[in-house]
């Protein structure tokens, strides 16, 4: 998995979107199944995108990764939707999230809130 950055939210905003990309290294295709942090109620995976001309966003029951495939997580595709931390996610914040899989493996891994305009963060813009 490459770096997991979370875009901060304006003041008073309290739902976050995450972004990552998950490499499945392995010669079976597997599924993410649940995203879940001790410190945000609620995690959505969800699919931006255009239908007749109008954007939004789906909420996905399931991403479905190829084995030896990597499925990226990045702004105007797929990305997590992070609702309700406590206390507030707060930029240069260090956050825990597992990913669980359909093989039955869990990811474990760190994500830093960055502004998203930073020209300084390691994230794609």
């Amino acid at each position: 998995m490459q770096k997991t950055w979370i875009s901060a939210s304006p003041p008073g905003v309290n739902s976050h979107a995450a972004y990552l990309e998950i490499h499945n290294q392995t010669g079976n295709a597997v599924s993410l199944l649940r995203v879940t942090s001790p410190r945000v109620a609620r995690i959505e995976v969800h699919l931006s995108e255009v239908r007749d001309g109008v954007a939004g966003m789906r909420r996905q029951d399931a991403v479905a990764i190829p084995a030896g495939a990597t499925v990226e997580f990045a702004p105007r595709g797929y990305h997590l939707m992070l609702f309700d931390a406590a206390p507030p996610l707060r930029i240069g914040e260090s956050v825990p999230f597992s990913f669980e899989f359909s093989d039955g493996s869990v990811l474990n891994v760190q994500a830093v809130v960055e502004r998203r305009d930073d020209p300084h963060a390691a994230h794609p813009q």
